[in-house]
């Protein structure tokens, strides 16, 4: 994963690994194969949601200091 993948293209692909994996009917390398993309835009997925997590307290903690200001 070397490229860099939105958020919702991450959990795009995501859904369709899972269908894929539930599915069932592949064999054992591609299975891994699967889940090791899977475990890499599960980082990226993570990843995005952490920063968003920070940006949000940021600017809550910006509002806040605002109102104490203001």
């Amino acid at each position: 994963m070397n490229e860099k993948i939105s958020y919702n293209e991450a959990v795009s692909r995501l859904e369709t690994i899972v269908s894929e994996l539930e599915k069932g009917g592949k064999g054992l390398d591609e299975t891994l194969a699967m889940f090791e993309e899977g475990a890499a835009l599960l980082k990226v997925c993570q990843h995005e949601l952490d920063s968003a997590e920070g940006r949000l307290a940021e600017l809550s903690l910006e509002e806040i200091n605002s109102q104490i200001k203001g």
